[in-house]
């Protein structure tokens, strides 16, 4: 038997576990833009006495339109990727594992959702009565905080 120095085995046995780890957490082709990590992807804090609809999943473009966002294969569903939910009043998608990366939210018709993104600026996106449903869009990192719904 030949003895390594117990330095070489230990950088062996780091190696081993760093490599383990990173097939573990590594994302599959399949789950391409999601994570699992808190605070890795977009969110939305409500902080309103409302409901706000949410998607963890984006086709294409700044805005899409419906009562679901067409990317929402498995629904309304707190544990599914290509979902939405729906967040209570004073709720945030940053407690929800498969909502660690929130991709939009919606804005009923006949409503205006306002509030501000992480970094201060301000938005108000409004929907007439007579107008389908609207998803907006959160790219990356951003943070969308709603403050007000009014119906």
């Amino acid at each position: 038997m030949i003895r390594r120095p117990i330095k070489t085995r230990m950088l062996g046995i780091a190696a081993l576990a760093a490599f383990m780890t990173a097939q573990l957490i590594a994302p599959s082709s399949a789950s391409a833009g999601t994570c699992r990590t808190p605070g890795c992807g977009g969110s939305v804090s409500n902080g309103t006495g409302g409901t706000i609809a949410v998607t963890n999943c984006w086709k294409t473009g700044g805005f899409a339109y419906g009562e679901k966002h067409p990317c929402m294969t498995n629904g309304w569903n707190l544990y599914a990727d290509n979902a939405g939910v729906r967040l209570g009043p004073y709720d945030t998608s940053d407690g929800y594992y498969y909502y660690y990366d929130v991709d939009g939210f919606r804005v009923y018709s006949g409503c205006t959702v306002s509030g501000y993104w992480q970094g201060g600026s301000v938005f108000s996106y409004y929907r007439s009565p007579s107008q389908s449903p609207m998803w907006v869009r959160i790219a990356g990192l951003g943070r969308a905080n709603i403050t007000r719904i009014a119906c």
